[in-house]
């Protein structure tokens, strides 16, 4: 009988996968906020002034991000009927998911020449907590680590295959990184490829020579927009605040996030849920695998850098790492087959009780809340059942494989993937779709069809609230004292607002006195809408 062969996965295979994980979720879970009701908000205005060099938000300049972003989603519309809504918004998470994946997998491929080895990294890292939920939301974050990733790839191809096209690829990819988060986006790949490279320790001699010539590239595609920027007149303080402030300030925490040093040494563990375990087998497989000693250490040194540079900086939030994530996976996929029978049983029985104990926790809250009637919960918790439920057969199955066949096999393997892949498919299509009513604001949506005309702006009171304005579908306006709302709303006859229910008191008596209010709970936020009509008889 002769062995079928095993094939890399392809860029086909890996973009049907992440349809599976993401689609349900890109189709049913509406805009939340802030980041992804943000970016399409200001896509949205982009498209509709036709400010397409600076992205702007209620009217003046957002210089927060580059604007590469708010270009793709714009791009993204054009598969849905031109409407800058759930889909369009988070493709470019799908487009930057789907590379990273793939590059992590020619990496595997470079370093292991193993079609198994790139397979159980493809799903490592797609079941990650951190990478699974970013791949899902309309953020910059997956988009970035899949430029990131892709300049690594190409660089490290660059060793064997001397093809020029590699390395320019390479650097455009980290120039399109730039336009999409700023100068991370090649601090980081650039790093963590020179870390890795002189890690790796085996005599190897490696050509360094697009080094000299390769950051005068990266800069090529910020560089033309920053001149097209420059040449149509600027909005006076724009590019001070995006070159200077929106990076220094940042870097040095003066914008929040601020969290101690240490920060990643406990997220980044509890992030890589479900497979943290297989790094106490990582000593035991650098041992076991001496041919791939150098791969190890290069791996390693991808992942210390990136985890070492942001964690320099006071400003510090659990998606900055997100490149660190799929050469860990490569690192668990590779000492899988070397698990000795002791440490897999108590592997096993880690991921065995981990999802035993979450799905029945999770039911017994959903139980007891409903029997209690404690209304705790803050939407409909039936369907928690749903991923529950499925934690618990993962569990029984992983404990049934187990006993039946014992060790490391592959079906143990195959049956956690398959388990944390349909609890985050049922979570993405079924918990989340049940929360949009907790986490989108609908009512704000009712009450500007109801009050405003088409163009009509929805007043923003002392916050930016952009996903008032986006399910609102009107435009913006943002006012920050009682004096300025009360004189928009006399000089426009009326008006509808959007603030804090606790900001009441300090509004003028002449807008209570004709102002009809409706308060609402969007997350942990108790808000309010109120429209003032001054045209009375």
């Amino acid at each position: 009988m002769v062995t079928p062969v095993r094939r890399f996965p392809s860029i086909w295979y890996i973009l049907a996968l992440a349809l599976a994980l993401w689609g349900g979720e890109y189709l049913l879970r509406d805009l939340w906020e802030p980041d992804e009701a943000r970016y399409a908000y200001v896509a949205r205005e982009m498209r509709d002034t036709g400010n397409w060099a600076v992205p702007h938000r209620h009217g003046e300049y957002y210089a927060h991000k580059p604007p590469l972003m708010f270009w793709l989603i714009n791009a993204s519309a054009l598969f849905t009927g031109g409407e800058i809504n759930r889909v369009a918004t988070r493709l470019p998470s799908l487009l930057g998911a789907v590379l990273s994946l793939w590059a992590i997998a020619g990496i595997a491929r470079r370093w292991t020449k193993d079609p198994d080895t790139a397979w159980r990294t493809i799903l490592v890292t797609m079941t990650t907590y951190l990478f699974w939920n970013k791949g899902g939301m309309g953020q910059i974050d997956a988009l970035l680590t899949g430029f990131e990733l892709l300049a690594l790839y190409h660089l490290i191809a660059y060793e064997d295959d001397r093809r020029l096209w590699r390395p320019l690829l390479a650097y455009t990819s980290m120039g399109c990184a730039i336009l999409a988060k700023g100068p991370v986006g090649f601090i980081v790949p650039f790093g963590m490829y020179i870390a890795s490279t002189f890690a790796a320790r085996d005599g190897t001699r490696r050509r360094f020579a697009h080094i000299a010539w390769g950051p005068l590239l990266v800069l090529l595609l910020p560089g033309a927009w920053l001149a097209w920027v420059y040449t149509h007149h600027p909005p006076p303080g724009y590019l001070q605040e995006l070159l200077f402030k929106q990076n220094v300030s940042r870097a040095a925490g003066e914008m929040g996030h601020q969290n101690p040093f240490y920060f990643y040494l406990i997220h980044f563990p509890l992030e890589f849920l479900p497979w943290t375990p297989l790094w106490f087998c990582l000593r035991a497989a650098y041992r076991a695998l001496p041919a791939q000693r150098p791969a190890f250490r290069r791996l390693l040194a991808l992942i210390v850098f990136d985890v070492l540079f942001f964690s320099l900086s006071p400003s510090k939030r659990e998606l900055y790492i997100l490149a660190a994530y799929p050469p860990m996976a490569l690192l668990v996929a590779m000492a899988w087959p070397t698990l000795s029978a002791r440490a897999s049983t108590t592997i096993v029985r880690f991921w065995t009780a981990f999802l035993g104990i979450s799905g029945l926790a999770i039911s017994a809250i959903v139980t007891v809340d409903a029997l209690m009637h404690l209304h705790r919960l803050p939407f409909d918790g039936t369907p928690l059942f749903v991923p529950a439920a499925l934690a618990i057969l993962g569990a029984a199955l992983l404990h049934q494989r187990h006993r039946t066949e014992g060790g490391r096999t592959d079906k143990i393997f195959f049956t956690l993937f398959a388990t944390m892949f349909t609890i985050q498919i049922a979570v993405g299509t079924i918990v989340y779709a049940a929360a949009n009513t907790l986490k989108a604001p609908y009512t704000v949506a009712a009450a500007a069809a109801q009050h405003l005309a088409p163009h009509e702006p929805l007043l923003l009171y002392r916050e930016n609230f952009e996903i008032m304005a986006l399910y609102a579908n009107r435009p913006g306006e943002s006012v920050d004292t009682p004096q300025q709302l009360e004189k928009i709303l006399r000089a426009r006859g009326h008006g509808l607002f959007v603030m804090k229910a606790s900001l009441w008191p300090e509004l003028t008596d002449t807008v209570k006195s004709h102002a009809l209010r409706q308060e609402f709970r969007m997350g942990h936020k108790n808000l309010a809408w109120v429209y003032v009509d001054f045209r009375g008889p």
